[in-house]
């Protein structure tokens, strides 16, 4: 199994960090161990691939406010990749969990919406899934489950900005360049 990184391990920017001591490195560690678990779970009490229950999730939700929600939608809610939403869908909808429409003004959208089938599947799954989320909350304090959500916040803050700022860099031209 891959070490941890303690919290008080030092990197101030101006020495090499092996690997292993990357903050985005560690995340993707406990990441992939938890999908496997969901995975395992999911695949073991209800046929369904850990996409596929996203998927199911997010319609579901989504749907509470409206009765269908395009696969372009939910690519920009769930962040996953359109093409893996398109899969999971398509599972989804071989399963009877999910009915998929095409817009009839442009045939490149497609909507969906759960089925009373895929309705009775979550909440036959949701239990299980809460169940764990709480197993892992149960892990923290009160203290560091406010933590943890305001560390993510700003971590994720953090990244819009990175990229706000490469974007910004990329629309500026290199004076130096244009000689």
């Amino acid at each position: 199994m891959p070490k941890t990184v303690s919290s008080d391990t030092p990197f101030d920017g101006s020495s090499d960090l092996p690997i292993e001591q990357f903050l985005t490195y560690q995340l993707l560690l406990l990441t992939n161990r938890l999908n496997r678990q969901a995975m395992h779970i999911l695949e073991e009490k209800a046929a369904l691939r850990l996409p596929e229950w996203r998927c199911l999730a997010f319609i579901r939700e989504c749907c509470r406010d409206q009765s269908k929600i395009s696969l372009h939608q939910l690519a920009d809610n769930t962040g996953m990749d359109r093409a893996l939403i398109s899969r999971s869908v398509q599972g989804l909808v071989e399963k009877g969990h999910v009915l998929t429409k095409r817009n009839c003004k442009d045939r490149r959208v497609v909507f969906a919406a759960v089925t009373r089938q895929g309705e009775a599947l979550y909440q036959r799954t949701l239990p299980i899934m809460q169940k764990r989320q709480l197993h892992l909350l149960e892990a923290l304090s009160p203290q560091d489950r406010k933590a943890i959500y305001r560390i993510m916040s700003r971590l994720s803050s953090a990244v819009g900005e990175w990229e706000e700022g490469r974007k910004n860099a990329a629309e500026k031209p290199d004076r130096h360049r244009l000689r």
